[in-house]
């Protein structure tokens, strides 16, 4: 069943792919202007690399057609891929996210949200990979709005929690749901 999931996440991740890529070119139209250029263009730069490494890794996993065995050394070279992915879209709710002005850092708050619920569907196959993914890219954001000085950030920190919290819960419930599908005879009980 393990091979079937791994198999499954990689013939979806390209959705969790796209999602990453679009969140962080709107990220750049948001922030362009308001924080440094060249941190802004280096961040994305990075972004895109993570993800031209992660088409690879698909295309590898395509071209090698793995047997079962090999099962887990692809989980977890997916796993350090989404897990990279996470941490460089970390950087976007901390070190790019502009001060003094809520409208930008709702649209960010906003971006953030939209783009780790939109890896949602595609992660959930391999039960590690959405939180992999999830915490280094929101945790960040959460911890830094909770030690802002003022009450509407730490509003804005409480929710972040909340936020992960509750992905959290709707990604191990859709693992349990993707196992149950793979599991032979079990699936036509649950699932009709």
């Amino acid at each position: 069943m393990f091979a079937q999931q791994v198999a499954l996440t990689y013939r979806h991740a390209a959705v969790s792919l796209t999602t990453s890529l679009l969140g962080a070119t709107l990220g750049v139209v948001v922030l362009y202007g308001l924080e440094s250029t060249r941190l802004l263009l280096g961040w994305y730069t990075l972004t895109v690399l993570i993800s031209v490494i992660r088409l690879g890794l698909l295309r590898a996993y395509e071209k090698a057609a793995p047997t079962a065995e090999a099962a887990a050394l692809w989980a977890k070279r997916f796993y350090m891929a989404v897990a990279s992915a996470g941490i460089s879209l970390g950087l976007f709710g901390t070190v790019l996210l502009p001060d003094g002005n809520p409208s930008n850092q709702f649209a960010v708050a906003f971006l953030i949200s939209g783009t780790a619920v939109g890896a949602l569907g595609s992660l959930t196959a391999l039960r590690l990979a959405h939180p992999l993914f999830l915490l280094p890219f929101v945790l960040p954001f959460a911890i830094f709005k909770l030690f802002r000085s003022d009450l509407a950030q730490l509003y804005i920190g409480i929710a972040a929690f909340l936020f992960i919290a509750m992905t959290l819960v709707v990604a191990k419930r859709s693992s349990d749901v993707v196992e149950k599908s793979l599991t032979p005879g079990l699936s036509k009980r649950c699932f009709g």
